[in-house]
């Protein structure tokens, strides 16, 4: 049997000359980059292309026309996530000057052909949700959501709604009802349930308040706070709560180390939390001195190994495609 290392040879030796794998032959018009998208034998190159054309749709391609893009099941996740990416963005513009509406956003959220798609009306959705929904009527809402996505942003939503009433009591007390949340358990926050078995609420509470709340007041409650969230974000009983605890370690351990060390851990974390944050992180950094060819090598040494290293290499390099 070959060992890795040889198929991992092998593998880059492949890539640098099949069909639309041509590596060396990556290029920036939006032809290319489509059937780089769609083709390209390494998932994450396909994501790199597919983050450059965001770039290029958002000023090119229409709101109807990239629903199309982003419904488009024939086409690979990488380029409806590209798609969907630029439609997020002129979302958000159309609801600011009036031309994007709620209950259009709800129609793609709920009836979207493509879990992409469906995504693209998040950010939007949830600003909307917020201003013409009390508590209740969120909660009503995520009870009736048909789909992850739809459910994703009624949470949020309903999180975001509830932070003032969440931020009661000491910080301790604070915690506590937070992470109960996160933990999987059934909080009530003026006189609304929240219960974190629901993993679309337990998600929403870790990335919309209790990791936010570890950055700004974890000193308060913890003698070690990046001990305690490490140990969180390893060992955290539940998704909601690693998750919580890795997203506010990008603040307050990730972003001030090397890159190399960051890497490490995107690739050898304890969980997969942790190394998607430190992946976060580690895609900034690459891109801060983006080289081309390097953030290639180190897509392609990655895919089968580290794949939270290829794609932060990725996204670094779809900035430079």
């Amino acid at each position: 049997m070959k060992s890795l290392k040889s198929y991992l040879t092998l593998f880059i030796a492949l890539s640098l000359v099949v069909g639309g794998g041509q590596i060396a032959a990556l290029a920036a018009s939006t032809l290319q980059l489509e059937t780089q998208a769609n083709n390209d034998l390494i998932q994450e190159l396909r994501l790199a292309a597919g983050l450059a054309l965001a770039d290029i749709y958002v000023d090119t391609k229409s709101i109807d026309q990239l629903e199309a893009l982003a419904g488009d099941a024939s086409r690979s996740p990488e380029h409806r996530l590209g798609a969907a990416t630029a439609l997020s963005q002129l979302y958000v513009s159309g609801v600011t000057d009036g031309t994007v509406t709620l209950d259009h956003l709800l129609d793609v959220a709920t009836n979207g052909a493509t879990a992409e798609l469906r995504g693209a009306a998040k950010t939007a959705l949830v600003d909307r949700l917020v201003g013409n929904n009390n508590a209740a009527g969120l909660a009503d809402g995520l009870a009736g959501a048909t789909n992850a996505e739809l459910a994703d942003a009624y949470a949020t939503a309903l999180i975001v709604r509830l932070a003032v009433s969440l931020t009661s009591g000491s910080p301790a007390s604070i915690l506590a009802r937070t992470e109960t949340v996160a933990g999987g358990g059934v909080i009530t926050v003026a006189g609304v349930t929240l219960d974190g078995s629901n993993e679309a609420v337990q998600l929403a509470m870790a990335r919309e308040y209790l990791s936010g709340f570890y950055v700004q007041f974890g000193n308060l409650v913890f003698d070690d706070l990046v001990g305690e969230l490490t140990d969180r974000a390893e060992n955290g009983a539940t998704a909601g709560v690693r998750e919580a605890a890795a997203i506010a370690l990008e603040t307050l351990s990730l972003s001030g180390q090397s890159a190399a060390a960051v890497e490490s851990v995107a690739a050898d974390g304890a969980s997969a939390e942790l190394r998607a944050a430190a992946g976060r992180v580690l895609a900034r950094k690459l891109a801060e001195s983006p080289d081309r060819e390097a953030l290639i090598f180190k897509v392609v040494a990655n895919t089968l190994v580290h794949p939270e290293v290829a794609r932060a290499a990725a996204i670094a390099l779809s900035d430079v495609l």
